[in-house]
């Protein structure tokens, strides 16, 4: 039987290019967890453990090197090897750099900088910032020492630039609110227990939050 001309030759499909290295997703996504030891360490452990329940690898920075211009390299090297941060916000300014004729920020103020200015230049899909901002009634840890006025007055500012401005947040109510918070947030982007499922973290899932929603 003669095949019809249309069907005489069938070209294969050539192979597909791979993408580049670059664009290769991490098969389990880098979270940095930014928080002051001195009034959220307990929060800290307890974000790690959310985070590992779900698949993700927590990443933190406890020790700085003295020099400023060290310490904002390290945080800005370490902050982008990561696809998102979380900032939880308490009521302790914590450890500063203190570098000359620069506007006071904390370590922990200076990593939300660095993730903001990371998410400017990925875009939204390619580094996200989760903003938990801890009310006066949270189970805080004890602190060992109460800090002096200004930096009291400098965390309050951050708080208020956080409550006032125009990016999302939520306020826990306590732990076990926040840690279902984290799971919840990662599990409706795609994510089951110990397993990364497609487009986890580079999805708009941060607009299901709204202005000062508050949870617990």
């Amino acid at each position: 039987m003669t095949k019809h001309p249309r069907y005489a030759m069938v070209r294969q499909p050539s192979a597909q290019p791979k993408p580049p290295a670059e664009a290769t997703m991490p098969t389990r996504p880098n979270v940095f967890i930014s928080a002051t030891s001195g009034d959220l360490r307990s929060v800290r452990g307890i974000v790690k453990d959310a985070l590992l329940t779900i698949g993700c690898h927590p990443v933190e920075q406890t020790n700085f090197p003295p020099d400023y211009r060290s310490v904002y390299d390290m945080l800005y090297g370490k902050i982008s090897d990561c696809q998102a941060l979380v900032h939880i916000v308490g009521l302790r300014y914590g450890a500063e750099p203190q570098p000359p004729h620069t506007p006071r920020r904390s370590y922990t103020q200076l990593e939300y900088d660095i993730a903001r200015d990371l998410q400017r230049k990925r875009g939204d899909k390619r580094f996200r910032v989760y903003v938990f901002v801890c009310a006066e009634g949270f189970p805080y840890d004890e602190a060992l020492d109460v800090e002096e006025a200004d930096k009291r007055e400098l965390q309050q500012q951050h708080r208020r630039a956080l409550l006032q401005g125009d990016f999302l947040y939520e306020t826990p109510a306590d732990y076990q609110a926040l840690k279902e918070r984290i799971q919840s947030v990662w599990i409706s982007c795609g994510m089951s227990e110990g397993k990364l499922l497609g487009h986890m973290l580079f999805v708009p899932v941060i607009s299901m939050l709204r202005f000062g929603d508050s949870f617990g």
